[in-house]
């Protein structure tokens, strides 16, 4: 017959003031991100919460930004007192070019702010420009591939091309994928070129007729061996005939 009450306790105000960020990082690489979350104003923020770091082509949080990790704090948190952590990442499949880091604190929403939510988002001032590995026309390309991993690679090539691209498993009982795209990653659920074979240790396909410019080519674990080899060779072929 009596309702129980519950009251918000008075509000926090969590900002993230610095990120740093290495200048340079190539995907499949890890890259260690540094921030300090600070309790700007209001009351204690008490418990614990989390804080998450996203990699972004701009200086505004989106649903396209890519998540990097997540980052739990444990602890009180004084107002005006601040707290450094760290991010170890390894950077996902992303087009070259330059990427802001912006890291969202209490993404979870654990600590009550109030009105104050809307100020936990912050990009990073400097800019960290991404690599992608290169496939050289013709030279073979070893590494290795687990269930689940991707690898990212890009390939330049002139304009009317016919450009083969192969991927060699030494595990012939593994299943891996090949996706190649012009001008941007490719992925499972975007791509122009996917692989000929289905579930195969050995997956290729074929650009019938290239644009000039960088194709991207994706490469993915399904099953077998983890760190299984893997051999991918991208050729422009002269005219003949394949089968």
């Amino acid at each position: 017959p009596n309702p129980v009450l519950i009251e918000l306790p008075p509000p926090s105000d969590l900002v993230v003031d610095a990120i740093t960020v290495p200048p340079n990082g190539t995907t499949g690489a890890e890259v260690t991100i540094a921030f300090t979350v600070r309790n700007k104003t209001g009351a204690t923020a008490e418990g614990s919460w989390t804080d998450s770091v996203y990699l972004s082509a701009d200086s505004e949080w989106g649903l396209n930004d890519i998540l990097l990790g997540k980052v739990t704090h444990n602890g009180n948190l004084a107002v005006g007192a601040s707290y450094s952590s760290q991010l170890l990442a390894t950077l996902p499949p992303a087009k070259a070019g330059a990427y802001r880091i912006i890291v969202r604190s209490d993404i979870f929403n654990q600590v009550y702010e109030g009105v104050d939510e809307r100020n936990n988002s912050t990009a990073s001032a400097d800019a960290l420009t991404l690599t992608v590995p290169t496939l050289q026309l013709g030279v073979p390309l070893s590494t290795t591939l687990s269930p689940g991993e991707q690898r990212l690679f890009k390939v330049t090539v002139g304009a009317n091309e016919t450009l083969s691209v192969a991927l060699d498993g030494a595990d012939d009982l593994s299943a891996n994928e090949l996706f190649v795209r012009y001008g941007d990653v490719a992925s499972g659920f975007a791509f122009d070129f996917g692989a000929q074979q289905v579930l195969s240790s050995d997956p290729s396909t074929l650009v019938p007729s290239t644009q000039a410019g960088d194709y991207y080519v994706l490469i993915q674990g399904r099953s077998g061996a983890n760190n299984s080899p893997v051999k991918l060779t991208a050729k422009a072929l002269p005219f003949s005939i394949t089968d």
